[in-house]
């Protein structure tokens, strides 16, 4: 009974056409060396003027990659990885959440060490966004950036470190 209140709903209508394709490749280099990549791709990330009513976005985008190195020393305890990801933009139309999210590639990394004297005790620490470029939308040149957005209207993500202490028994 609010006049000011505003009702958000979701909305359905026509029909859109959506292909793609998802790969992901592994290689063992040796016993301790392994290389994983992977990449997503649809063949739209926009529809125009759906049914005449307006456009619908995917609110993905139309192409990400990974590549990643593992490394694994089970005589020290040590394993770890480096991964590199890139996401294309895309336009996003959600209710509120419009616009669009500009490009990104990102570099991650993980450490784990198993304590050798205490068993059964891991030590770990992962490294997100340690390197972070991004396209500038007024300029668009490529550069190294210290945050980047994943979506629309949401906190830009800056470096994120995190330890952690595992214990099996």
């Amino acid at each position: 009974s609010d006049p000011s209140a505003i009702l958000v709903a979701a909305r359905t209508f026509g029909q859109v056409s959506l292909w793609g394709l998802d790969a992901a490749a592994t290689l063992d280099l040796g016993r301790r060396v392994g290389l994983a990549a992977t990449y997503s791709w649809v063949s739209r990330d926009l529809f125009p003027d759906v049914s005449g009513i307006g456009d619908v976005a995917l609110n993905a985008p139309q192409h990400k990659a990974a590549l990643a190195v593992t490394l694994h020393d089970p005589a020290r305890g040590l394993a770890g990885n480096v991964k590199a990801r890139y996401v294309a933009g895309f336009p996003v139309i959600s209710g509120l959440f419009a616009g669009r999210v500009e490009p990104y590639a990102v570099l991650d990394a993980d450490v784990d060490w198993r304590l050798p004297f205490a068993a059964g005790t891991t030590l770990s620490l992962s490294g997100w966004n340690l390197l972070t470029a991004a396209r500038d939308p007024l300029t668009g040149a490529w550069g190294l950036v210290d945050r980047h957005r994943e979506f629309v209207r949401v906190p830009a993500l800056g470096r994120v470190l995190m330890s952690r202490v595992r214990v099996a028994f």
